[in-house]
């Protein structure tokens, strides 16, 4: 197969991947769902001489839950922020002990998708330009780092599962 029909079938797999743990964290018992917002911003990184204050809007419940998932899937910029960032939705769900096992597995199969992509490209003798068209030929507008980032997973020592927001790269 060539470069662009490995990524593709990877792509469509990760799409499908996320569907499925999607329709099970809203089929399951939820603890608690918490995300924070943060502001739309210009984009304009020019004066990057002092630090500004963002106030997040905190979501819980069934919107927080909603939001995260959401964010799961979304590869493509948030049109409210500067299309050029990758969008970002700080937080956490904590499902009841007895999703620990199969939300694990969906997480890591969600993930092992992202890392194959990133192989695939990373591995390829193409330049940052045609990488890039590459992927947009597959997924118009995506911004690749949203397809790169991993869904972190903590456990506790009660085996309760918590899925961290999509914020870190691999």
């Amino acid at each position: 197969m060539s470069l662009y029909n490995d990524v593709e079938f990877a792509f469509n797999q990760l799409v499908n991947a996320t569907e499925v743990l999607n329709q099970f964290l809203h089929e399951c018992e939820v603890v608690h769902a918490e995300c924070y917002k943060l502001p739309p911003s210009a984009g304009d990184m020019s004066d990057t001489s002092g630090w500004e204050l963002v106030t997040p809007e905190k979501h819980t419940g069934f919107t927080a839950l909603s939001m995260a998932t959401g964010s799961f899937a979304r590869f493509t910029p948030d049109y409210n922020h500067s299309p050029k960032y990758p969008f970002r939705l700080p937080g956490f769900i904590q499902l009841a002990p007895i999703h620990y096992q199969s939300a694990s597995q969906l997480v890591n199969a969600c993930n092992l998708q992202k890392v194959i992509i990133k192989e695939l490209i990373n591995s390829s003798k193409l330049n940052q330009g045609q990488k890039r068209e590459l992927i947009q030929s597959i997924c118009p507008n995506a911004i690749t780092l949203q397809i790169y980032r991993l869904i972190k997973v903590a456990d506790d020592q009660l085996n309760e599962l918590v899925l961290l927001g999509v914020t870190k790269t691999v």
